[in-house]
């Protein structure tokens, strides 16, 4: 299975307590400058606690279920839960912003500046 290392990086980044990360599903190398946004399919919520198996099993989950290129994932400051979803690439930042709106996303992050921009 192609998106076994998309699996391991993000089960690794929620082990070590990291903020969130994106990864490609099919091999490709993840970009340097544009716009992620997620909400491509349904998110899932879980606990930074649960156990392994469990949950690389949920993340590969959302990688059949959504098709996406791509996995995020992040951490919910207020309940340290994490977000796992399929996400899209553009570099296009109006064009990021339009998914956001379309997909009810709150906000889609800036790569190159490490930062969110809210809708």
């Amino acid at each position: 299975m192609i998106y076994n290392e998309a699996v391991a990086h993000v089960v690794r980044g929620i082990d070590l307590g990291l903020y969130g990360g994106t990864y490609s599903t099919h091999g490709a190398s993840v970009p340097t400058d544009g716009f992620w946004v997620g909400g491509v399919g349904e998110t899932i919520r879980v606990e930074p606690d649960h156990d392994r198996e469990h949950l690389a099993y949920l993340v590969q989950s959302v990688i059949v279920s959504t098709q996406a290129e791509w996995i995020g994932y992040w951490m919910e400051a207020e309940t340290s839960l994490y977000h796992l979803d399929g996400c899209s690439w553009t570099d296009d930042v109006d064009l990021a912003a339009k998914w956001a709106k379309d997909r009810g996303e709150l906000a889609f992050h800036s790569i190159r500046s490490g930062t969110d921009l809210w809708v």
